[in-house]
């Protein structure tokens, strides 16, 4: 056959199907077909329809086409759905319509959650995508506790304890900005396998873990493409990391080049729950510190440490209860936020609002749930200031001798001297800035903190394009006129 006639005869027998072809919200071609009995939803560009395609027509008569035949039929496809095709807004796993949240279960199936209760479906009003990673989730059990999670956890503050349960049940909640969840502390106690726990119950995948990407772009594709993201044992956050993550937790728009063509830009617009994980506390940027929850976690003794395996078996027994203990959690706060009566709330306002209610439900009070709560947040500035080396150097400087002034080259020479006098590391790789204008823009993030801490950071022009930066305390209030 031609490649023309080829092409007709793939493309003949997909619309045989009657599949609808669309596009989404980001302007990219999808399919919704009926497969081997399933009904599927898949972007056409993404491989997953050129192997039904292969594996069909091999089948039935062992029919084999070349690439070049495959992709003129789904080029030809993709062009239908974009240029003749409705816009379909796609959901990630988690979608709320109404009254009603729609949990994807990956099986054809969905959990509507409602002020009623909750309940397994067949069809969800709204159409799930599905990307190669993503696996089934368990079919929820009734009259489990959620409480059960945290004999397999090392969280052994209660207020530790509350906070996380809150964050665990605010993931299923797909239209407000939760907080990431922080864990941090020293090899060996479990920060991996506590991921692990919250991507299982939320957004199982095939990935449970991962690393930031050393480029933008494919930070905001892994936030795209999952619910969840867990990003396992960071060693450090860039800016520019802690922008897209600040972006992904807001529900801002990203930008990100299409991959087929070098002019289109499109605008990704996701809300997304964010777990990371690391032994030291890095949130550095104020911005990112106040959208988190950090849970710091000790080291597990010999005597009481378990292999994750067995962990693990026991989790997954236990999983369809604890999951279904969620979704009842969910449904009693979806009752309770429309009663609620709250004074002042912290910067996370939509989260600390449904913390109250899903709090409440779990037997706590608002006010206690919003005491741990931004007493979290100061001890995360507090933690911030004790491993920040600049910080800590800063303060000490200013300790000793009350200020500091001159051009920015030397303040980062004084600072260096500093540093080394107090035994810190200030070789390349250490951690310690490399230059005055890595120093200045570090200082920059610091600013609000060594405010807090009693100390100011004016930059000021001296003489042309010269700068002068000072360093001092900051006033009393019993000390001004």
């Amino acid at each position: 056959m031609s490649l023309e006639e080829s092409t007709s005869l793939i493309i003949g027998s997909i619309m045989d199907k009657d599949p609808v072809l669309f596009h989404d919200q980001y302007g990219v071609p999808y399919i919704s077909i009926v497969l081997q009995g399933q009904k599927r939803t898949f972007a056409l560009r993404s491989g997953m329809l050129e192997y039904f395609i292969r594996y069909e027509f091999f089948e039935e008569d062992e029919t084999t086409f070349t690439i070049g035949v495959l992709k003129a039929a789904i080029e030809t496809l993709a062009a239908k759905a974009v240029v003749a095709g409705p816009c379909i807004e796609l959901h990630n796993r988690i979608a709320r319509a109404s009254d009603a949240i729609y949990f994807d279960l990956g099986s054809g199936k969905v959990v509507r959650i409602n002020k009623q209760g909750w309940k397994i479906m067949e069809n969800a009003p709204m159409p799930f995508c599905a990307y190669r990673h993503q696996k089934q989730q368990v079919e929820p059990k009734k009259k489990g506790e959620i409480a059960e999670i945290l004999q397999v956890t090392n969280i052994h503050s209660h207020k530790d304890q509350l906070l996380f349960l809150v964050s665990l049940i605010a993931c299923l909640i797909p239209d407000i900005p939760r907080p990431i969840v922080y864990f941090y502390g020293r090899n060996g106690s479990a920060k991996s396998f506590h991921e692990v726990l919250m991507r299982r119950l939320i957004d199982p995948s095939e990935t449970e873990k991962m690393s930031f990407p050393p480029d933008r772009k494919e930070l905001v594709q892994q936030l795209a493409h999952n619910y969840l993201a867990t990003y396992d044992n960071i060693s450090h956050i860039s800016q520019d990391q802690s922008d897209s993550l600040c972006r992904a937790i807001t529900g801002e728009g990203t930008s990100k080049r299409l991959l087929y063509t070098d002019q289109d830009d499109i605008i990704f617009r996701y809300r997304r729950a964010v777990v990371i994980s690391s032994i030291k506390y890095l949130a550095r940027n104020a911005d990112l510190r106040e959208r988190c929850i950090a849970i710091r976690l000790q080291r597990i003794s010999e005597k009481d440490r378990r292999d994750e395996e067995s962990l693990l078996q026991e989790f997954e027994e236990m999983r369809p209860r604890i999951f279904g203990a969620m979704l009842t959690t969910l449904s009693g706060a979806m009752k309770r936020i429309e009663n609620l009566d709250i004074g002042s709330l912290p910067r996370m306002a939509d989260f600390a609002r449904w913390g109250c209610a899903i709090a409440e439900e779990l037997g706590y009070t608002s006010d206690e749930f919003l005491g741990v709560y931004r007493s979290n947040l100061k001890t995360q500035h507090k933690e911030m200031m004790r491993q920040d080396e600049v910080s800590l150097v800063v303060m000490e400087y200013i300790r000793e001798r009350g200020e500091i002034r001159g051009e920015p080259s030397d303040v980062y020479a004084q600072l260096c001297s500093k540093a080394k006098q107090m035994g810190m590391d200030t070789d390349k790789g250490s951690g310690w800035p490399q230059a005055s204008q890595v120093l200045t823009r570090r200082l920059n993030l610091l600013e609000d903190d060594l405010a807090d801490a009693g100390i100011r950071i004016k930059t000021l022009k001296k003489r042309g394009n010269d700068r002068w930066m000072v360093i001092e305390k900051l006033p009393r209030a019993n000390d001004q006129s």
